[in-house]
Order: C-alpha cells, then structure tokens, then sequence
C-alpha cells in the first residue's frame, strides 16, 4: 500500500492510501486531480519506485501536431473529424498501451517486484463502449502482472462514474467547489452519489 500526504491548501482531505490494483482518483474538472498525480509522481521519483507516467489528453494534440509536421493529412483529417473521447482512446492503443507493455516487460526484466502506472485523463470524453475497452485493457494488464507476481499499482483520474465500478475510488475535492454557491448543491448531488459507490465497493 502506498500511503502519503498531498500538499496544499485546495485538498480537505490530506492522506490517500492506493492498495495494490487499480485506484481511481475521482472529482469534477478542477478539482485537483491531476495535481495529486502530480504529487505521486514526485513521492515515486523521489523514493525510486518505478512508475509510468501517461497524461492521454495532452498527448493526444502532440500527436495532432506531429500528424501535420509530418505530411500525414490523411491522419491529420481523421483525428480532426473524431470525437474528443475517440481522439482519447486511440491515443491511448495506438501510444500508450505498447508503452504500458514495455514498462511491464522491464518490471519483468529487472525483476521488480511493484510498479506504478499513472494514467491522467483517460476518460475525457470517452463513451460507453470505449469505457470498457478501456477496462479491458487495464483487467489485461492486472492478469499479466499478477501472473508475474509483480504488485501493479494503477491510478486513473476520470470524471466519469462508469469508469469506477469495482475499482477502489477516492474523492478528490477542494475547498473551491464548496464556496460556489448555487454550484454546491449539484455538486453535492454527483458527491453522494459516488460516495455511494465508494461505500459499496469498501462494504462501509
């Protein structure tokens, strides 16, 4: 179990505990959810725990840009005339997931025992059906490590209640969105009703 405190004033709740498998980091945009993949990152770095970073959103306009650099108009018309959630998933096949599957193969390699593989924004506009690819692919990535005997850690960011079924889920909010006035109880609204989920999947 991996278990620290993120810094700063936005977060009401201070420690996160993340056990082994896959840990969803929840809340609306904003929230600073990105910010605590941030501060995990530096604790992994600064305690040379091996990790992967993958941030699918950003990645997906620099593949854009290379796409145009690189004379593929082709490419360049198809990612332009996707979806945002489409632009998403095939940024993350067609990148990250041979990335996942070398960062694995060097756990392997070097014969670690744990990894870490963060993945930020995955879920940014993604349908449905592209969620359980999605799933798909990370439930792969659980049987070959355990297989390994390897101690994967995954932590997602999404907004997206879909995402979060059967997978530990930890609410990421700041004290902003409780001063938003008329904002707050719609918000308070989507908060119970991932806490709900919360609840039954820790059996609290």
């Amino acid at each position: 179990m991996l278990k620290l405190k993120l810094e700063g004033k936005c977060y009401k709740v201070k420690t996160i505990e993340i056990n082994k498998g896959v840990t969803v980091l929840t809340g609306p945009n904003g929230s600073g959810k990105s910010y605590a993949c941030r501060q995990i990152k530096d604790y992994l770095l600064e305690n040379n725990k091996p990790y992967i970073d993958i941030d699918v959103y950003t990645e997906g306009k620099t593949i854009a840009d290379s796409f145009v650099s690189q004379g593929d108009m082709k490419s360049v018309a198809k990612y332009f005339n996707a979806s945002e959630g489409q632009r998403v998933f095939d940024t993350l096949v067609d990148v990250n997931v041979p990335k996942v599957g070398d960062f694995v193969r060097r756990l392997l390699k070097d014969k670690q025992k744990e990894g870490f593989i963060i993945m930020d924004g995955c879920d940014s506009g993604v349908s449905i059906d592209l969620l359980m690819s999605i799933r798909e692919f990370i439930s792969m990535v659980l049987e070959d490590c355990e297989n390994a005997r390897i101690d994967i850690h995954i932590i997602l960011t999404a907004n997206n209640y879909e995402l979060i079924p059967h997978y530990d889920c930890i609410w990421i909010p700041t004290m902003e969105h409780y001063s938003r006035g008329d904002e707050a109880d719609g918000y308070n609204l989507w908060r119970y009703r991932y806490e709900e989920v919360y609840k039954a999947r820790n059996k609290k």
